[in-house]
């Protein structure tokens, strides 16, 4: 077989889409001839739809040398450069491809396309008016519309969109996006009409499903869920499941700004997908961050949110192998150590909670605030370390005098290193700030501590605690 044996047999397989055994054959042909233009187009576009793009580039460049006057084969290296995000490149590629054939109404097209992802929207009107001027499609009406949104021209976008359903009364892409237009423009309810028709026209289109649910959601109307639930049916993909927990903490925030509202207050919670929860909604969210983990088990962002709700539904055995991971993943964030601190000293791993609350102290140039220090105060309470509770509890309390709880556990820390007039004086303190403290917590307030604030409150005048031999 010769070299043109090889090609024609690679065409063939090209049309069968088995790109592997194009490559195979145009590597025979190429072997043979080294100067095949052709041979480089068809391994190029074949290895550019196995998503090989770089190598894809390589062969265009190649048949360019052999034939730089064909405009079809800048026109191939410039889609290899936008798959690898050279979007500049691939411009300058549709350009000369342009140059050699202005006449081809779909370079402008993808010209106009290359220079709207690159941000450069004045450019893509003008691409595309050309590409209309030549042939107008639906398609070529979308993006330029797309062009004038994202410029504010919004007559514009909306004159375009129009067009292009006029063009194609079944393009479910032109009602999607006029859809999208009517969302910035807030007429919400002919936003929902487009999305319904995206829907209607494709059951498949998780995005329109998507939209028309946040649009219920601002609306205030009921049902919103289902169409989030619809679009992780057709497509259980990591990014629906996480817009389906947003839709769950928008729903949630809407419904407590209208009661903070009818109270006379005003939330403004940025953070609320990461702070903002019911016992349903954690639960749920629970469920769908295990499926999208269950694909991406090494993505920290999403860790940190089941991190999160599993700390909210009190957790703490969940929350933290999760811990463990982040610190596996991300060891140079302390963060994620002072995490796995307070999730082990709520499953009892005191010694280990004191252990990464050093390690967060030491990676956070010693700064640490009064629930860490309450908290690994509790620690070493429950390991017996009395002396060092004691050091942990008296910098809380420094940090915060407020905190009935950090008086409450020095006075217990105090009554064990018998400091007997400071624990009282710690437990004065925390029912002070408390009345109810002692019912709040695991630990009474030891008996003769407890007759001695009774008698005070009842202006009875006690002998001096120093003067008492009070035994533990």
């Amino acid at each position: 077989m010769n070299e043109f044996d090889y090609l024609a047999k690679a065409k063939d397989k090209m049309q069968d889409e088995k790109y592997n055994e194009v490559i195979s054959l145009c590597d025979k042909a190429l072997k043979i001839n080294n100067k095949l233009p052709e041979a480089y187009s068809f391994r190029g576009n074949a290895r550019y739809n196995l998503g090989e793009y770089d190598t894809a580039a390589d062969d265009f460049s190649h048949a360019i040398e052999q034939e730089p006057d064909d405009a079809d084969h800048y026109y191939d290296r410039s889609w290899s450069y936008c798959n690898m995000d050279k979007l500049e490149d691939a411009i300058v590629d549709i350009n000369k491809a342009i140059e050699i054939k202005p006449k081809i109404s779909y370079f402008y097209y993808d010209k106009g396309r290359f220079e709207y992802w690159a941000d450069r929207y004045k450019d893509s009107v003008v691409t595309l008016t050309k590409g209309i001027e030549l042939k107008p499609t639906e398609n070529k009406y979308i993006f330029r519309g797309n062009s004038y949104t994202e410029l504010g021209m919004f007559d514009l976008a909306l004159a375009d969109f129009n067009s292009a359903i006029e063009f194609a009364p079944d393009c479910t892409r032109a009602y999607f996006r006029r859809g999208i237009l009517y969302k910035r423009m807030e007429q919400l309810e002919k936003a929902e009409k487009d999305f319904k028709k995206a829907i209607e026209l494709n059951p498949e289109f998780d995005n329109a499903m998507i939209e028309l649910g946040f649009i219920m959601i601002q609306m205030g109307k009921k049902g919103a869920m289902k169409h989030f639930n619809d679009a992780v049916k057709v497509n259980p993909s990591a990014d629906n499941y996480y817009l389906r927990i947003t839709a769950r903490a928008d729903i949630l925030k809407r419904e407590m700004a209208i009661t903070n509202f009818a109270s006379g207050k005003v939330v403004n919670d940025d953070s609320y997908i990461d702070s903002i929860f019911n016992e349903k909604q954690a639960q749920d969210d629970i469920k769908d961050l295990r499926k999208i983990l269950a694909s991406e088990p090494d993505d920290i962002y999403y860790l940190r949110f089941i991190n999160s709700r599993y700390v909210y539904l009190g957790q703490d055995e969940n929350a933290l192998p999760i811990c463990e991971k982040l610190i596996e993943l991300d060891s140079e964030n302390e963060d994620w150590y002072l995490e796995a601190a307070y999730r082990k000293f709520g499953t009892g791993k005191n010694k280990e909670a004191i252990e990464d609350f050093d390690t967060y102290l030491k990676m956070n140039n010693g700064v640490g605030d009064a629930q860490l220090y309450l908290t690994r105060g509790g620690a070493n309470y429950q390991l017996g370390e009395f002396e060092n509770a004691l050091k942990d509890l008296s910098k809380g309390i420094v940090m915060d005098e407020e905190s009935s709880v950090l008086y409450y556990c020095r006075g217990l820390t105090n009554y064990k290193l018998k400091h007997f007039i400071q624990s009282y004086k710690d437990f004065e303190a925390a029912l002070k700030l408390n009345q109810n403290i002692e019912s709040e917590t695991d630990y009474e307030i030891p008996k003769l501590i407890k007759i001695f604030l009774n008698k005070k409150q009842n202006n009875d005048h006690p002998i001096g605690l120093c003067q008492m031999n009070i035994k533990e």
